[in-house]
C-alpha cells in the first residue's frame, strides 16, 4: 500500500497482540520513515506529535477487535496509540488478529468490558468519511484519512 500510493513518512502505533515492529521493517524496506507516537504525549508535546501525523502519508494501527457485521474497527486509543494516528494521515491502514473478530457490536461491547468505554476512548471505524454537501458532489476523506485499508493477521504455525 505505502508503495503503490508513493509514501515517504509513516506513524506507526504499539500493538494489541501484533509485533508491530514487523510493519516498520518492511515499511523502512521500502524507504519509507517511520515515527512511532510512543512518550512524545507524556513529554507535553502533544501539539508536535499532531504535527508530526499530519505530515504523514500513511499511519497504521491495530484494532482491538474487528466487527463483521459492519467492518468497523474498534481501537482503543492509547499514549502509543493515539486518536490522531488513525484520523491525520490521508492513508489509514488498520490491522486486526484474527482471534479479536467479532460477529457483532454487542459482542465487541462485551469483549471489551464497560470499564473500558468508563476509562477510554474507542474509536469505531468503518471507513473514510464522506459527505455531499459540497455542491451535492460526495467528497471522500473530509474529516480523515482519504482512504482505509484492513488487514487480518493470521498467527504463524508454531
Amino acid at each position: 500500500i505505502a508503495k503503490e500510493n508513493g509514501a515517504h513518512r509513516a506513524a506507526i502505533g504499539e500493538g494489541v497482540v501484533t509485533k508491530m515492529s514487523l510493519f516498520s521493517a518492511a515499511l523502512e524496506a521500502e524507504g519509507c520513515t517511520v515515527m512511532k507516537p510512543h512518550g512524545l504525549e507524556k513529554n507535553g508535546n502533544r501539539a508536535a506529535l499532531i504535527e508530526q501525523f499530519a505530515n504523514c502519508d500513511i499511519g497504521v494501527a491495530e484494532a482491538h477487535y474487528a466487527i463483521a457485521s459492519t467492518g468497523t474497527f474498534a481501537v482503543v486509543t492509547a499514549e502509543s496509540r493515539p486518536s490522531s494516528l488513525t484520523l491525520l494521515p490521508p492513508i489509514s491502514v488498520i490491522i486486526v488478529n484474527i482471534d479479536r473478530v467479532v460477529a457483532d457490536l454487542a459482542e465487541a461491547i462485551e469483549a471489551f468490558g464497560i470499564e473500558t468505554f468508563i476509562h477510554n476512548r474507542v474509536s469505531m471505524i468503518t471507513g473514510p468519511s464522506r459527505t455531499a454537501d459540497i455542491e451535492k458532489r460526495i467528497v471522500m476523506g473530509v474529516h480523515g484519512p482519504k482512504m482505509l485499508c484492513g488487514a487480518i493477521i493470521w498467527p504463524e504455525n508454531e
